[in-house]
């Protein structure tokens, strides 16, 4: 008997907390490590190798100043903004239900 079993031996919560727990790990639906990637990782890198790339450009060829920085971070917020639409675009397209056909996401 594991340690687990042993404690929700005593639990009161204990048929119904197994039930919740078997139709997860029986559950067909896909995985959230996508979506959590798509959502949150792939914007976040790409917000910070375009202000590693833009940084390069814009120190070489402009006079900016203090203002280069602002303009560095626009630009990548733009690009991360729009390539994270472009992601979930492609996801959403790619993951079609039929089920859910015409509800927005």
């Amino acid at each position: 008997m594991s340690q687990m079993d042993k404690r929700c031996e005593k639990c009161v919560h204990n048929h119904d907390c197994k039930a919740v727990y078997e139709s997860i790990t029986k559950s067909k639906d896909a995985s959230v490590t996508a979506r959590v990637t798509i959502a949150f990782l792939l914007p976040l890198s790409i917000f910070v190798a375009s202000m590693a790339f833009f940084n390069g450009i814009l120190e070489k060829n402009t006079n900016l100043g203090a203002l280069k920085d602002v303009v560095n971070l626009l630009i990548s917020a733009v690009i991360a903004f729009v390539c994270a639409m472009t992601a979930k675009t492609i996801y959403n397209f790619c993951n079609k239900d039929p089920k859910l056909e015409g509800r927005k996401n």
